[in-house]
């Protein structure tokens, strides 16, 4: 199905992001690191191109906010990460023969969940790290079964990783 996409006006987006960085725990061979993020933007269409037709609004796709909060864990030689997202607010507009729905999109994401082991160094390699990843591993809060990730083409992953540096 072909998609025809376009802006009829300048587009402006205004916004903030905040980060905090939290190591709640440094020891030699343990440490724990904690990041939450909070974004805000909005996007606003000004003056339109000359020639372009007056349209109607019926929906933004974009969240009201964004909020995610990173967790990174080590202990001796093995370790941990994981992301988890909130997006809270955006609209998309579905099309399904005559009819004509509007699906909220805000939703709670597993985005990333690593864990793997670092090798003590050897002779042959200066380091060497084995890992395990799955990305976009749970969903929850979805109006209707969709969200703007699966509208637009969601996939889940899981990755096998080796590292060896010389």
């Amino acid at each position: 199905m072909a998609q025809e996409r376009f802006t009829v006006g300048e587009t402006r987006v205004q916004g903030w992001e905040s980060v905090l960085i939290f190591r709640s725990l440094t020891r030699e061979r343990a440490a724990l690191t904690t990041s939450p993020t909070f974004t805000s933007a909005k996007t606003t269409v000004g003056e339109q191109q000359p020639g372009s037709e007056p349209g109607i609004s019926l929906g933004n796709p974009n969240p009201d906010w964004i909020g995610s909060v990173l967790n990174q864990l080590r202990l001796g030689n093995f370790f941990t990460t994981f992301l988890a997202d909130v997006r809270s607010g955006g609209d998309v507009v579905i099309f399904s023969g005559s009819s004509l729905t509007i699906v909220d999109t805000s939703h709670i994401m597993m985005r990333d969940l690593s864990i793997g082991y670092s090798l003590p160094h050897g002779n042959i390699f200066t380091n060497a790290t084995v890992s395990l990843s799955g990305r976009n591993l749970w969903v929850m809060h979805v109006e209707d079964g969709r969200f703007r990730e699966h509208l637009f083409g969601y996939y889940r992953s899981i990755a096998l990783s080796v590292t060896l540096g010389f």
